[in-house]
């Protein structure tokens, strides 16, 4: 029997929240936007416009007493998305669970953007994260019903797309934090061709070499797929506080057929074989060596481009860990 599932986070073009939901009508499911902290959100940016409020207990609890107020009615399941998650106050949560058959976390972030992380403190009927250190901590050391569930792709949107390794750099796509620009700058002084989508560069870390890298762009759906897939290999570098976890960027770069040039953690040994499907690296000098192979022998890596969209098609779908979500929510029966 077809579910109806909330998603409780923010909504926009090629979020988590809005490729879950495509996850859920392809699995036959009604999929329904239940609403969001931040209001009805249509960029990644609103999506933090109302973090000044949150920050006030009385006007953090009204926010959240709104969203109980207009919860979509006869909801099945309904996903507590990130930055939701770390928010809502476990009477806010107690609530919804009076409302809904099940209601669970996806925490997909790094750990130091756990914030106040009340969903430790909350009533929910499972807790999913995509960092296995922290599942260990958590489950350990709280005994709670914890589950590893790493990100994945949207197999519509996330694909080759024109013609691989046609723009001959590396691609970097995301925000722009103080350890990946100190990598940039490195990386760019040795030589090494980059091309930069997404956030604007910060103020402070502005510099007329790194501006001239950006390309002002923020990619999403196909057209970062095409940017993946035409360059000569994608970097996707970690936060620090990312302990044993594979982020979103790789799931995608890999299943647009993308060479993966990726910072190691132990996770991403499980999830895809490092050398034949991805890139892993762990040192500087061991990144530069990578970078160079991808861009002075791209016969070499058509091999890896094959394998690695494979591997994301028949193993790390959204599609899958949706259907992992429902299933470990004990809804699988409908």
């Amino acid at each position: 029997m077809p579910l109806r599932v909330g998603v409780l986070g923010p909504v926009y073009a090629d979020s988590l929240e809005d490729n879950v939901l495509r996850s859920v009508a392809r699995l036959g499911h009604e999929g329904v936007k239940a609403g969001s902290l931040g209001g009805g959100q249509t960029s990644k940016w609103g999506s933090r416009a109302s973090s000044a409020g949150l920050k006030i207990p009385q006007v953090a609890a009204r926010m959240q007493q709104r969203l109980v107020d207009h919860l979509p009615q006869d909801l099945d399941l309904l996903i507590v998305t990130t930055s939701t998650a770390t928010q809502l106050f476990p009477w806010v949560v107690a609530e919804l669970k009076r409302r809904v058959r099940r209601v669970v976390v996806w925490y997909v972030d790094a750990v130091s953007n756990l914030g106040p992380a009340r969903f430790l403190d909350s009533p929910y009927d499972a807790v999913f994260l995509t960092d296995r250190m922290l599942v260990r901590q958590v489950r350990d050391g709280l005994r709670l019903p914890v589950h590893l569930l790493p990100e994945g792709h949207d197999p519509r949107q996330h694909r080759p797309v024109g013609i691989a390794g046609e723009q001959r750099t590396i691609v970097v796509v995301g925000n722009y934090r103080a350890e990946r620009i100190a990598l940039l700058r490195q990386l760019h002084r040795d030589g090494i061709p980059l091309t930069l989508y997404g956030r604007a560069l910060p103020e402070w870390a502005r510099s007329p070499e790194l501006e001239r890298l950006h390309t002002g762009k923020w990619v999403t759906g196909l057209d970062k797929s095409r940017v993946f897939h035409e360059s000569a290999a994608v970097l996707n570098t970690l936060h620090p506080a990312v302990l044993d976890a594979v982020n979103c960027r790789v799931f995608e770069a890999a299943a647009a057929g993308a060479v993966v040039v990726a910072e190691w953690r132990p996770l991403l040994d499980e999830l895809f074989a490092n050398g034949s499907e991805v890139l892993a690296y762990r040192t500087y000098e061991e990144l530069l060596i990578l970078l160079r192979r991808c861009l002075d022998s791209p016969e070499d890596m058509n091999a890896i481009r094959l394998a690695v969209a494979a591997r994301a098609a028949r193993d790390h779908t959204l599609d899958q860990r949706v259907a992992q979500m429902i299933e470990m929510a004990g809804l699988a029966a409908g």
